[in-house]
């Protein structure tokens, strides 16, 4: 059991730092390529529901 245990702490903590380190290099490599379709393109588009 604490072998399985093991295993899965370490497989959990690596996913982890290895999402952590893959989202943060996105973000900071593309800023605004991240900030564009969200806050650029979808505001306009979502505020502007009056005008079909």
């Amino acid at each position: 059991m604490n072998r399985v245990m093991k295993r899965f702490l370490l497989a959990v903590g690596v996913l982890t730092v290895v999402c952590g380190t893959v989202g943060t290099y996105a973000i900071l490599s593309a800023p605004s390529a991240h900030a564009e379709p969200c806050g650029g393109r979808g505001y306009p588009q979502g505020g502007g529901s009056g005008q079909p």
